[in-house]
């Protein structure tokens, strides 16, 4: 387990120290670049069998004409292990960023395996950035005729959220754990943070925003997971904004004083 935490905490840092070594040409390209391939940023998905792990881009099959991207496909795992269709939707607006959709992973293998998605968005705003946050996460266990478990990682929430790598909130904290003893569906729960418009102060909002969900799943069965992450950024005031702030309020009270 702290193998994997390892390998998604460095390729974090990876993702943000390239955001930084290319944010120049980002602004100083910013006039030239369309306003729709701006805002359907290309994601980043990583999923992590605690062995091997595949990295793919999700490039915007559609954007629309307010810039939000429609994300759709089907990715497979190393040796058929697993194999995963996402239908995603994502706009990033500088100040405001989303992304939401479903995503149903398959255990290909005849037995349990324990399993690491992480969705990474990157943002356009170049930091600064005061960050109000919110996200959900729910989602059904799929078996077949012999039925199948699908629980949480032990010492992991579900649903892990964060922003430039700062923890923003996690949901499903309590373990999770979901049996059925005959083909079916069964709920997986729902749970939210920070209410319908980013509204719970978190970290700065720069770089990306990221969801990582862990879990353990039985071999030959499904899980569909509705998921959601969305972040405001507010200018931060300059040091000396307060400054001029006190100075321009002693002036105007000397005013009115001498009125």
């Amino acid at each position: 387990m702290n193998r994997i935490s390892h390998v998604v905490r460095s390729w974090l840092r990876h993702e943000r120290a390239a955001s930084v070594a290319t944010g120049l040409v980002v602004c100083l390209g910013a006039a030239i670049t369309t306003s729709a391939s701006a805002d359907a940023p290309a994601l980043t998905l990583l999923v992590d069998t605690g062995m091997f792990g595949k990295q793919s881009q999700l490039t915007p099959n559609s954007i629309s004409a307010s810039g939000t991207g429609t994300y759709y496909g089907t990715v497979v795992g190393a040796s058929n292990i697993w194999s995963l269709d996402y239908n995603l939707l994502a706009n990033d607006a500088g100040a405001t960023a989303w992304n939401q959709g479903g995503i149903t992973f398959r255990n290909l293998t005849d037995t349990v395996r324990d399993f690491h998605i992480t969705l990474l968005m990157p943002l356009s705003s170049v930091g600064g950035m005061e960050g109000l946050y919110n996200g959900s996460l729910g989602g059904s266990l799929i078996t077949d005729a012999n039925g199948g478990q699908f629980t949480s990682l032990a010492g992991l929430p579900l649903y892990q959220s964060s922003v430039g790598g700062s923890a923003i909130a996690s949901l499903h904290n309590n373990p999770v754990s979901i049996t059925r003893t005959t083909a079916g569906a069964s709920s997986i729960g729902y749970q939210a943070f920070g209410g319908t418009t980013p509204s719970m102060p978190g970290p700065e909002f720069m770089t990306n925003i990221v969801y990582q969900l862990h879990f353990s799943l039985t071999g030959g069965d499904t899980v569909v997971f509705t998921a959601a992450l969305g972040g405001l950024g507010a200018p931060i005031p300059a040091p000396g904004a307060f400054a001029l702030l006190g100075v321009a309020a002693v002036t105007g009270l000397g005013r009115r004083r001498r009125n």
